[in-house]
């Protein structure tokens, strides 16, 4: 996400832009439960009544946090994976590393990104469904890549990239819950997931063979 500051730089314009960075460190640092939009405008640097000329309430400055999360997470991910070759292990190990840190990083997040959305006719609906799709769209391609390299069947491919996107996603709820710390508290997360996709993976090549 930007700046720590989000005042920092501030034009008119950029209002709704500089009120959304403000309310993603603030729940970064304090919680769901814990900020106002009294709060956000201190932050920003605006009288209090200027964050309702762009959300009508808190849930909807929430929504569109949502929304940027889903953009930042797309963008590390594309990061992560960007140096590994298409078509290899590597590239959707990578993936799923920066799935990995990213919730990490911001451990609050991971719940809210993944709750409930908004009404499915409403824009911020659309617009959390197209970041959310870009997410899955670059796992799967990563995926695919690697299916169309081994000549594993098309009809795989969805299967296989949703597999592991469950597993991945698995194992950050269970880090964040403590699960792992409890159940296997030497674990390490990263090599976990870097060991079980490429024995999935071998297992898929020699199903196929």
């Amino acid at each position: 996400m930007p700046e720590n500051n989000p005042a920092r730089g501030y034009h008119h314009g950029e209002l709704r832009n500089t009120l959304i960075t403000a309310a993603w460190h603030t729940i970064n640092q304090r919680g769901i439960e814990n900020f106002t939009i009294v709060d956000i405008a201190q932050q920003a640097q605006v009288s209090k009544a200027a964050p309702y000329r762009h959300f009508k309430d808190r849930d909807a400055l929430i929504d569109a946090v949502v929304s940027k999360g889903f953009e930042q997470l797309a963008e590390e991910v594309d990061l992560a994976a960007a140096s590994q070759p298409a078509g290899s292990v590597e590239k959707v190990i990578a993936g799923g590393l920066g799935y990995l840190r990213f919730f990490g990083r911001y451990p609050v997040f991971f719940e809210l990104m993944f709750r409930i959305a908004p009404d499915d006719d409403s824009s911020l609906y659309k617009e959390q469904e197209a970041s959310r799709m870009r997410c899955m769209e670059q796992h799967i391609n990563a995926v695919s890549q690697w299916c169309q390299h081994h000549h594993i069947a098309e009809s795989e491919i969805m299967d296989t990239a949703v597999k592991l996107w469950a597993t991945v996603h698995g194992m950050v709820s269970l880090s964040l819950n403590h699960g792992m710390d409890r159940a296997y508290p030497e674990g390490d997360m990263e090599e976990m997931l870097r060991t079980f996709t490429t024995t999935f993976f071998d297992g898929i090549k020699l199903s196929a063979a």
